[in-house]
C-alpha cells in the first residue's frame, strides 16, 4: 500500500483501513487543531499562508 509507506511532516500517518458493505473507515494518526473541514471553513476560501503549508 502506497499510503502506508508515505512519510512526510505535513501528511498524517496512514495506519490502516477497513470496510463493511456500507462504510469505509480510514485510520490515521491524530492531528491536533481540529478537522480539515473546520480549518477550511474558518479560512472562508482564503489561501493558506505559505508558512502554514510547510
Amino acid at each position: 500500500m502506497m499510503l502506508a509507506n508515505l512519510r512526510h511532516s505535513n501528511i498524517v500517518w496512514f495506519i490502516g483501513a477497513c470496510r463493511n458493505p456500507m462504510v469505509w473507515c480510514i485510520v490515521t494518526e491524530y492531528a491536533k487543531g481540529g478537522s480539515v473541514h473546520q480549518f477550511l471553513t474558518k479560512r472562508q476560501n482564503k489561501s493558506v499562508p505559505r508558512q502554514r503549508r510547510r
